[in-house]
């Protein structure tokens, strides 16, 4: 009967340090996942912020284009007008 309690009381002590080292492993990979988390926030809000500087310079390079084309559409008018 000592026998039992003694071999009960081990596996009941192995598994209170089985349990202890699968928590402190689920808190590290909680932490790990947080942080995870938080960067995939900041890369988030990066490519928001990036897709915002896309449309404007997109926006621009439009104008531009327009101002070329209204440009040259003179120049032939006047190339026109000179001959």
């Amino acid at each position: 009967m000592q026998k039992e309690i003694y071999r009960l009381k081990e596996i009941a002590s192995r598994s209170s340090a089985d349990g202890a080292m699968l928590r402190r492993e689920n808190d590290k990979q909680t932490g790990e996942v947080f942080e995870l988390r938080k960067e995939i926030d900041y890369h988030s809000v990066r490519n928001a912020d990036l897709n915002t500087q896309i449309r404007d310079l997109e926006f621009r390079v439009k104008d531009k284009d327009d101002q070329i084309y209204a440009m040259r559409k003179d120049l032939d008018s006047q190339k026109y007008q000179n001959s």
